[in-house]
């Protein structure tokens, strides 16, 4: 079962500043993340009804009700991606 994936606009220009490499990867495991929620780099944040996703030294933090979609509030780099919670 695929889930629907919704990306804000904050997590698109994000996206759009970061490497082709790199985007080009978490595009990729974004793909994955639709299509299997439950691997092992997902992780519920402590504060907050989110869950974020480990890609290389990128972190993609999104929300899922895990039927139906997931939708992607930010992607950035690990040192600076927390900083906003």
């Amino acid at each position: 079962m695929s889930l629907k994936i919704l990306i804000s606009k904050t997590a698109q220009k994000e996206l759009s500043q970061i490497n082709r490499k790199d985007a080009i990867t978490i595009k990729e495991r974004i793909l994955t993340l639709a299509e299997d929620i439950k691997i092992e780099d997902v992780k519920k944040l402590t504060n907050r009804e989110a869950y974020r996703m480990r890609i290389g030294n990128y972190r993609l933090i999104f929300e899922t009700d895990f039927n139906s979609f997931i939708n992607i509030l930010h992607i950035g780099h690990r040192k600076h991606i927390y900083k906003w919670i």
